[in-house]
């Protein structure tokens, strides 16, 4: 058969599954790469295509997969005589599609001499005859914008075109259209602090970049703990966001998984190259020196010129692509000064000039003698900047991949990423008499990230009880974070090294398949100070260890019932370093005690097609959480209860998605997903004051209860597409003993300020003209009041974790994209186009959100 013109070739045998936290449908994809024909595609073995297939005749769904994503095979039609395919609705690679339409069918890929492929019974091999060839079709690769996202029944993709379509100045604005996903101090350090459905912090919900753990835990006095991710906006690929308890990657996260995972080859080749380059750059407004706080006389300093440069992102990265192996380097930086505040809303007027107090008394600028007092609201000037908000980082990142022999590929990937920012020691600016706060500009916080990953693949195309994926990793954080009194605490390190291992198995039971999906995975956390000693407050100093034995599997009871299922084995140990020997465990023969404990969880599941368009889910999941580093280690003024006892979630869900084709015109569509979910979470651990101590105390309650609704709506057509995204919650209780269950959050518990809104409402609308060459994008957010209020503050030598109180806001954004040819990009955009002043929901202090900000860039291909 002659072969196709190809721009790059689908090594369809190195390709593996994404391993996306969701469902166990999606867990364990088939390791079946059943293929029946020569696979070539336009795209590399990474673009992940957008398609839409009604169950139905294996054949056709074939026909369909390629007309839809431009691949081109062939195969022998007496194979497919018969038999039918599962409904095929989502974002698949070319790998990935084919082996969930085979699913069942018992063929499998099996790879010629000459590298192609060609479909095969799983017994025996079948010569290939009267083959039947589809014609190519043209693709658009990767970078193209899909606005027919699939909506997946327990969990979200945000694709890399979705995130440049408004840019990203922080990083936590990438959320603003997921339903029941936001992240903590939004607007302080230029990181991520996921909450998802109401749970935060403490790894109860995990985010991972390609794999390896990206967190550290960074305690702000009476306020809390802040559980900072970071990453270059302009090295995301996707983000893969599973909510509720999950799999083998989410060690401990009974909340949720934020899968990152950053830019392929194929998100920088242009069609038919094998080496490429893409560069990208912007400029901001609405910054201004952070240095110019404390020299100018007023409070607030003038806003940067546009052109000056001095607000700015930019980057450059290089990406060879052959069959047998991938490379791809990067470089980034992202530089910008303290943002200025909205000047509409609710926020403090000026009033007068403090100039020399901030100069002479660097530690409290006396608030009534410039702005109003608002109590319960923040007392930063309306449109001044806001000091302590300022970036100034680099990234480096650099990936390979080989593949060889029967299926194997081994890939490494190294980045290292640094930043010099502000942030506010939010402890200092949560005194509910907003008699004072400390208002000037601070020094900045020095952080240092690197990460480093070795994963091995091997598939074999005659062997479907082989998909083995091995992967180890280390994460090495070094900072030091601004403390109280406008100082800088001690040099701090937090050194992760995990271990991830998986084999997915398909057999048959009664003519249907069964996949099976289990492995182990481990994570070692270690912390102290970086120069050997604590300078000032002695700190958590410790190590702490957790295993994960996992086995997962599903299978398709009918044609339309398909049945899931779990269970894990989990334990954990930490060993408290701390040289205070008052602060550490001990037995009562006076030896260190090192907590240690084990438990196990289980889940299961269903889903229920009512026709090709709709099905029905449910999932119960019972799984367990053990103390983190902050909990399970004393520190200063924290104490810690010897006896206690691992979190236990209790998570039901179920709901339905829904596509309903040709609703206004030919070739649109609709998509609804619905959801309900509801969490107890047993023996959640829990901070309070303990007056008999003098200081904070680390123990169970009796149980946490999240409850809510969600709603994901997507309309998609040719020229338009539009995204609605709506959740709500029924129910946010925290049980104790003494009380019961009570609709608000405890005094100095962490949870004060991991309060959800009560509801959450975002539209996306995204319209195109001129082929697809130029789009304009509208967002709008809209965000209401607290779930549920806070209880009193404990008593102590200040308020201890005051709860910040934020108003309901709608906030607007526009950008414009225009595609001048397959080399330029430009986009321009507006982020808060109407100027409005608010406080973003899930703040640790009371920080302004950034007001009207201008926005042009450029991306450009070679």
């Amino acid at each position: 058969m002659e072969k196709l013109p190809m721009p790059h070739y689908v090594n369809c045998q190195g390709s593996q599954p994404r391993w996306q936290k969701k469902s166990l449908t999606t867990l364990l994809l088939p390791l079946i790469l059943l293929s029946a024909q020569p696979i070539y595609a336009a795209t590399q073995t990474t673009t992940v295509y957008s398609v839409n297939i009604p169950s139905g005749a294996l054949g056709n769904s074939l026909s369909r997969f390629a007309a839809q994503t431009g691949t081109a095979f062939s195969f022998d039609p007496n194979l497919t005589n018969g038999l039918t395919a599962p409904s095929l609705n989502g974002s698949f690679t070319a790998h990935e599609g084919l082996v969930r339409l085979l699913t069942g069918s018992h063929l499998r890929l099996s790879q010629r001499t000459d590298g192609s492929y060609t479909l095969v019974k799983i017994a025996k091999n079948t010569t290939s005859k009267g083959a039947i060839t589809l014609s190519p079709l043209a693709v658009t690769g990767s970078r193209g914008y899909s606005g027919n996202e699939p909506l997946h029944f327990d969990s979200t993709t945000i694709k890399g075109k979705d995130i440049e379509k408004f840019g990203v100045i922080h990083p936590v604005d990438i959320f603003k259209t997921t339903p029941g996903v936001l992240s903590g101090e939004a607007r302080s350090s230029g990181s991520l602090d996921v909450n998802i459905r109401g749970l935060q912090g403490q790894g109860r919900v995990l985010t991972t970049v390609d794999g390896a753990s990206n967190q550290t835990a960074l305690y702000r006095g009476y306020q809390g703990v802040s559980n900072r991710s970071f990453i270059d906006p302009d090295f995301i690929g996707r983000v893969d966001i599973s909510k509720g308890p999950t799999g083998k990657g989410g060690i401990g996260a009974i909340g949720g998984v934020v899968e990152i995972k950053t830019i392929e080859a194929s998100d920088i080749l242009l069609d038919g190259q094998k080496i490429g380059l893409r560069l990208k750059g912007s400029l901001l407004n609405n910054h201004s020196n952070p240095d110019d706080y404390q020299r100018n006389d007023w409070p607030s300093p003038s806003k940067n010129a546009f052109f000056d440069a001095k607000n700015r992102t930019g980057s450059i990265v290089f990406a060879v692509a052959e069959p047998s192996y991938e490379l791809l380097f990067g470089a980034s930086q992202r530089k910008r000064g303290n943002y200025h505040s909205g000047k509409h809303g609710p926020g403090a007027k000026k009033r007068g000039m403090p100039g020399y107090l901030c100069q002479s008394d660097p530690q409290d600028c006396l608030i009534p003698q410039f702005s109003e007092q608002m109590a319960g609201y923040s007392l930063y000037a309306m449109g001044d900047a806001v000091p302590n908000t300022s970036e100034d980082s680099q990234s480096l990142l650099g990936k390979g991949k080989i593949r060889f022999g029967d299926g194997h590929e081994i890939s490494a990937i190294v980045s290292h990423y640094q930043n010099l920012y502000g942030e506010s020691y939010v402890a200092d600016m949560a005194n509910l008499s907003q008699t004072f706060m400390i208002l000037d500009q601070g020094p900045l916080t020095r952080l240092n990230m690197n990460r480093h990953s070795l994963n091995y693949k091997w598939e074999p195309s005659s062997n479907p009880w082989i998909n083995l994926d091995i992967g180890v990793w280390q994460t090495r954080v070094n900072d030091r974070p601004r403390t109280s009194n406008n100082t800088l605490g001690d040099k701090k390190f937090m050194r992760t090294v995990g271990m991830n291992l998986s084999n997915t198995s398909l057999f048959e039971l009664s003519m249907q398949d069964i996949e099976l999906n289990y492995g182990a995975s481990f994570i070692r956390e270690r912390t102290g100070p970086s120069e050997g000693k604590w300078e000032y407050a002695v700190n958590r100093e410790g190590e702490r260890k957790e295993g994960h034995l996992f086995l997962n599997g599903s299978y398709m009871l009918t044609g339309r019932l398909t049945l899931m299922g779990g269970w894990d084995y989990k334990s954990y140990q930490v060993e408290d370093y701390s040289p205070v020997p008052s602060l550490r465990r001990k037995l009562a023969s006076g030896k260190v005690n090192n907590k240690q404990d084990h438990a196990h969880g289980y889940w299961a599941g269903a889903k229920f097609e009512l026709n090709n368009e709709t099905a029905l889910h449910a999932k119960y999941t019972y799984a367990p959480r053990f103390p983190s580093m902050v909990e399970g280690i004393r520190g200063y003024m924290m104490s810690v209860d010897d006896y206690i006892k691992p979190e236990i979630s209790k998570n039901i869900e179920f709901g339905l998605t829904s596509r309903f084709p040709d609703v206004i015109a030919d070739n649109d569509s609709v998509d609804i997903k619905i959801s309900y979910f509801d969490n107890r979470v047993k023996d959640y651990i829990n901070r309070s004051w303990m007056d008999d101590y003098w200081s904070m105390y680390i123990s169970n309650i009796k149980a946490a209860k999240f409850a809510g609704l969600e709603l994901a709506s997507v309309y998609h057509s040719d020229h338009f597409d539009a995204r609605l995204s709506m959740n709500y919650y029924t129910k946010v209780r925290f049980c104790t003993e003494n009380e019961g269950c009570v609709a608000r959050s405890l005094p100095s518990d962490y949870a004060t300020n991991h309060i959800p809104p009560k509801y959450a409402v975002s539209l996306d609308l995204t319209r195109k003209f001129l082929d697809d060459k130029m789009s304009i994008n509208a967002r709008v957010s809209h965000y209401g009041q607290r779930s549920v209020p806070a209880a009193k503050p404990g008593q102590g030598s200040a308020a201890l974790l005051a709860p910040i109180i934020w108003r309901p806001a709608t906030v607007a954004d526009i950008s414009l994209t225009a595609r001048m040819n397959k080399h330029v990009e430009f986009e321009f955009g507006v982020d808060n186009i109407f100027d409005k002043y608010y406080i973003q929901p899930l703040s640790l202090g009371y920080i302004p959100s950034p007001g009207r900000t201008f926005r042009a860039g450029i991306t450009t291909y070679f």
